[in-house]
């Protein structure tokens, strides 16, 4: 964006890497032969599904000068997300993930990560300008497996609060990035009071509140301080609570090939439905307009698992709005089995 002026509505921190997704008759990562490059980081797809969606999003982070920090910062100028926000550090390297799917549908990753990019992010290096002028602020937890990128996750979001923007929160738990899970429980744990809204995973759950129970999860993390507590199940649609709020959204019937990015694309369309709506008053929220923005968000993350990659999946609102239109049914998550 060259008008400095024109603040993004939504701004994203965390993670920006290359995801190497395998392919063929046995995508697993132990047997596959050919993997496909695509742009990915949870955070930045969340950006850009915003972006596609038709709301203006921008990415904070950090990338290398390398090959590949070239063409994650190329994909997002290209599609629409701001990156003034963006810091380039020529001695760093970009994250790779490798990422395969098991016979029981279940995704399994390799990651090159440590002491890479986007680990680096100091606190002075934040856009504070930018987060002060968004009406949400969204961030994830890979970024918290280590410092300084941590303490710069943590300072974005207590800065969002301050500032009154709305913050979002996805664990999007990676235990292989953590060099012990209860560190990875402690961090995250110290990131959920900062949140608005929460939103998790069927198979996240009971590792994140000792409860495989989405409604006594969302009770859980709701104590500690989110309003709206979302929990994605796959086949068995969404969980939303909310003060007064407590039901499952159906999901919808689609033919799921890859399900990279699908949980960061229902986000995005969570978070575009609060755009639309009362974003500064979720508890104003009714009943059916709590059931209408679940409703969208679990279309485009349906639509996300119809092709290979995270970014390359995203959808546009016209094709949530056609899927939307015509479906019926349950979605059929091939490889989602606790959620996206």
């Amino acid at each position: 964006m060259s008008d400095v002026e024109d603040w993004p509505s939504v701004v994203c921190l965390g993670e920006l890497l290359i995801d190497l997704v395998a392919t063929g008759p046995d995508p697993s990562i132990e047997s596959a032969t050919t993997f496909v490059k695509s742009p990915g980081g949870a955070p930045a797809n969340v950006a850009v599904g915003l972006s596609r969606l038709g709301v203006p999003a921008a990415f904070i982070g950090k990338v290398s000068d390398d090959a590949f920090g070239g063409f994650l910062r190329a994909t997002l100028d290209a599609e629409g997300v701001d990156t003034r926000g963006l810091v380039v550090d020529p001695s760093a390297r970009t994250p790779l993930a490798f990422v395969g799917s098991q016979p029981s549908g279940a995704r399994a990753w390799v990651f090159f990560h440590r002491g890479m990019a986007d680990t680096l992010l100091r606190p002075d290096e934040l856009d504070t300008d930018l987060i002060g002028h968004a009406r949400i602020f969204h961030f994830g937890s890979v970024t918290l497996a280590a410092d300084p990128g941590r303490s710069a996750t943590l300072a974005a979001a207590r800065l969002a609060r301050e500032r009154g923007c709305l913050v979002s929160f996805d664990p999007n738990v990676r235990l292989e990035l953590w060099d012990d899970p209860e560190d990875a429980r402690r961090w995250i744990g110290e990131a959920v009071p900062l949140a608005d809204v929460i939103k998790v995973s069927g198979d996240e759950i009971d590792f994140l509140t000792g409860s495989d129970d989405p409604r006594a999860a969302a009770t859980s993390l709701r104590r500690k301080g989110p309003t709206m507590a979302v929990v994605t199940l796959g086949s068995g649609g969404t969980y939303v609570q909310l003060e007064s709020i407590d039901e499952t959204v159906p999901s919808f019937d689609v033919t799921a090939i890859d399900s990279t990015g699908a949980g960061d694309a229902f986000v995005s369309g969570l978070l575009a439905s609060l755009i639309d709506r009362r974003v500064d008053e979720l508890l104003a929220l009714t009943r059916p307009e709590v059931s209408d923005a679940i409703r969208f968000a679990n279309a485009v993350g349906a639509l996300a698992t119809t092709q290979v990659g995270a970014i390359p999946s995203l959808p546009t609102r016209d094709a949530v709005s056609a899927l939307m239109g015509g479906a019926r049914g349950h979605a059929d998550r091939l490889n989602t089995p606790g959620g996206y």
